[in-house]
């Protein structure tokens, strides 16, 4: 059994998702799921750089949403450990 980001026969594996978001893009209303293996703190950031949500999560969570605009939004996800991961957020 090989770790993440081993190669194998030439072949270089991705590391799994320590975060997962979804879906995305988003309808405005519909809720977003996260899903982690550890505590999270997960902030949501407006084009303008206004924060719409500041949650910590571990597992898998649905977070209800304030109605959004359309556009793009980014999230910021931070592990307990300092990891940080950012993905965009398109809500349609």
């Amino acid at each position: 059994m090989l770790e993440a980001g081993t190669i194998a026969n030439g072949v270089a594996e991705a590391p799994a998702k320590a975060v997962e978001v979804y879906p995305n893009p988003l309808a405005s209303g519909q809720p977003l799921t996260i899903v982690t293996e550890r505590a999270t703190r997960v902030r949501i950031f407006a084009g303008t750089g206004s924060q719409i949500i500041d949650e910590q999560v571990v597992g898998l969570v649905q977070l209800n949403l304030p109605v959004l605009t359309s556009g793009l939004y980014i999230v910021e996800m931070t592990e307990a450990n300092g990891t940080r991961h950012t993905q965009q957020l398109i809500v349609q």
